[in-house]
């Protein structure tokens, strides 16, 4: 329901308004409460990229911290680094996902020991081998609750009887999958003792020395169930995948290693130390390949298209390379149903990138300046605790009167539970309600959630609304999103990098439309992975020129195209560039601007020129200031975006040649500067805050 009433009718609100907007860019701290708030141990996380993203949430873990001051954690969080979820936890922690039968699990203690969790993250049960020591690597909760184990059985040989040198009574880590019932009871166990001889192991291994005292000549490192009669096993020490009968225990077929069986087609490398494997719906298999072995090590993705009967597994991409990026552990990676890859990098930077199935980027995102998790998933989450009764507002277009929409929060637990805060990103959206507030057990709570978007310059303003409920130890929170619109009669624009005229582009450049508000196609439909090429003419010399191959992506806030050219582009050579349609923004108003750039390249990591105005940004990256010095007509006004288009900060009526500007209430992560000069010129420019 939505109603609306005269703006002045809610001046002793605005603080409440302002208020909101602070807690968010101060890391939500608690309005309520001067002591340190749960979320003070939570990571900073920025997003480095964003390009529409799909939908769901991340299931992080920390396997690893930075500094021993910093609290180990599970957390579920957003496509922004909100969390939904966050619980501080005492010990490390691998695997916490959603399972197959809808439950969350999570393993850590000593000795190992998997917790379930239901929907609203009470602890149902602890899970563990029976006879054997848990191999935390992976482990699965089917639909029927059977539950799929890994684990080490220990056994004691003479490494002397086929190694020189070797210890006469080394202990060998033998692997064990098990299989347990509904009532944790086993039904099922294969041991590689039965079936795999130590010196199947890649001796070249830097993890693996076969005349110490304890081998673990294969180390399980995943395990997917192929079928209702079989399942994977990734050994990574052996760079083997098996597939192996789960009725019998029988080794169906042995791919890559010593024990090879399959023909590569295409793919010299084949993989390298793997660490996780998934089997697609298309009988593909996905495998990440850590590159352990290899003189250039770097880490990577690959797909394979597997004949079982001929044989034969045929390359069909080895994608993530470019990003120079090796994982010795812990990396591994994930594929959605759009085709969406996400990978994982262990300790690394980024933590994470979610590939569009181009290999464009749709999300880049970084926490490892505090932890690292061992696995990463993504899925659709919605938890039960409490539960908004709808998930998107609409508030449609703004008629110059607040307008109110009334929430209801629902409390589907025994116990009362407090709403400590309510967060969201722009001014433009608000709460009318004191915090905290509290909700009855099976209990609901109607509040007012409010658009009054008096300074929008655009015509459409999208938010997300998250609702908080903060203990001790503990956050769960509930999203629900926001979506509203204004009049606007002023034509988008658009600038195109590099600008028209532009000499000595670098071979190897990145090309950029930007546009000052966000866009769609001229039908209404909204720009996407999918459709963004269509606009997008790149040829070269001219418009009658050869087609120059490329890749594209759409930014979240459908605000900025970026074009990866699919090879370097020749050096010496002119190129034509232009938006190839018409695009509008939401109030239906078509672009306005020039729509053509032509350019020249030269040497890779060459400095390109273009007619923006002068100016110096430094230093970058910042941490506290920001000094900005103009070198032609003064600065009349300075904005600072972050990578959604969302406005951050504003420094109107500046005047002068130069400024200083303190960002050290901003968070870390990548923004953007909007510089506009007293002469009308403007200028975009990339900060980094650290």
């Amino acid at each position: 329901m939505r109603t609306s009433y005269n703006k002045y009718t809610v001046v002793k609100n605005s603080f409440l308004k302002y208020v909101t907007i602070l807690l968010l860019l101060c890391f939500n701290i608690d309005a309520i409460s001067q002591q340190k708030s749960v979320i003070d141990n939570f990571p900073s996380v920025n997003i480095l990229e964003s390009n529409c993203p799909s939908e769901g949430y991340f299931f992080i873990a920390s396997n690893e911290l930075v500094s021993s001051n910093d609290s180990n954690y599970i957390a579920i969080i957003d496509n922004f680094g909100i969390p939904v979820f966050f619980r501080i936890m005492s010990d490390k922690v691998s695997n916490f996902k959603i399972q197959p039968n809808g439950y969350l699990t999570y393993c850590t203690g000593e000795p190992k020991k998997i917790f379930v969790l239901d929907s609203s993250y009470n602890n149902l049960d602890t899970i563990t081998t029976v006879g054997y020591e848990l191999n935390d690597a992976d482990f699965i909760l089917i639909e029927n609750n059977e539950t799929f184990l890994l684990a080490y059985e220990d056994r004691f040989f003479d490494m002397s009887t086929i190694v020189t040198g070797g210890n006469s009574n080394a202990l060998i880590k033998e692997s064990v999958v098990q299989i347990l019932d509904a009532n944790e009871q086993e039904i099922f166990s294969w041991k590689s003792s039965d079936f795999f001889n130590i010196l199947d192991v890649n001796e070249e291994s830097p993890f693996v020395n076969l005349i110490s005292s304890e081998i673990d000549y294969i180390s399980l490192s995943d395990i997917e169930i192929d079928s209702d009669t079989s399942f994977l096993i990734s050994c990574r020490y052996m760079d083997e995948i098996t597939k192996i009968n789960r009725n019998t225990g029988e080794i169906i077929w042995r791919m890559g290693g010593k024990n090879n069986q399959f023909t590569f087609i295409n793919d010299d490398l084949r993989f390298s130390h793997q660490t996780s494997i998934q089997k697609l719906p298309n009988g593909n298999l996905l495998v990440f390949d850590s590159g352990t072995l290899r003189e250039n090590q770097k880490s990577s993705i690959v797909e394979y298209e597997l004949n079982e009967t001929t044989k034969t597994a045929t390359l069909i991409n080895r994608d993530a390379e470019s990003k120079n990026i090796y994982v010795q552990e812990n990396g591994g990676v994930q594929q959605f149903v759009n085709g969406n890859n996400l990978v994982y990098w262990g300790n690394n930077s980024p933590s994470l990138i979610e590939y569009n199935p181009n290999g464009t980027v749709a999300l880049e995102l970084d926490f490892s300046g505090h932890s690292s998790s061992k696995t990463i998933s993504k899925s659709e989450w919605k938890t039960n605790s409490f539960t908004p009764v709808v998930d998107i507002i609409n508030f449609g277009m703004w008629d110059y009167t607040v307008f109110r929409y009334i929430l209801v929060l629902k409390n589907n637990s025994d116990n009362d539970i407090t709403i400590t805060n309510v967060t969201n990103f722009s001014e433009h959206f608000y709460i009318e309600e004191s915090l905290p507030f509290q909700i009855p057990a099976h209990g609901t709570k109607n509040f007012n959630v409010c658009y009054y978007p008096e300074f929008l310059q655009t015509s459409v303003v999208t938010d997300v609304l998250t609702i908080l409920s903060d203990s001790e130890d503990q956050r769960i929170a509930q999203q629900v999103k926001l979506i509203g619109y204004r009049d606007d009669f002023v034509a988008p624009t658009l600038t195109i990098y590099p600008s028209n005229g532009t000499e000595n582009v670098p071979i190897d450049t990145a090309l950029y439309f930007i546009f000052n508000e966000p866009v769609r196609f001229e039908n209404n439909t909204d720009i996407s992975y999918s459709n963004v090429s269509d606009l997008i003419l790149f040829k070269l010399n001219d418009e009658n020129g050869e087609n120059v191959l490329f890749n594209a992506a759409i930014s979240s806030n459908r605000d900025k195209i970026t074009i990866i050219p699919e090879n370097i582009l020749e050096y010496d050579k002119t190129y034509y560039l232009a938006l190839n349609g018409t695009v509008e923004d939401y109030y239906n108003i078509a672009l306005g601007s020039d729509k053509t750039s032509t350019f020249n390249t030269n040497l890779i990591n060459s400095i390109y020129k273009n007619d923006e105005p002068e100016v110096d940004i430094f230093p970058n990256p910042t941490t506290k200031l920001i000094n900005i010095n103009s070198n032609s007509s003064p600065i009349l006004e300075v904005k600072i975006f972050n990578i959604h288009g969302q406005l951050i900060q504003d420094y109107p009526y500046v005047t002068t040649n130069s400024v200083n500007l303190n960002i050290e209430n901003i968070s870390k992560g990548l923004y953007f500067l909007q510089i506009k000069f007293m002469n009308g010129d403007s200028s975009t420019r990339k900060i980094v805050i650290q």
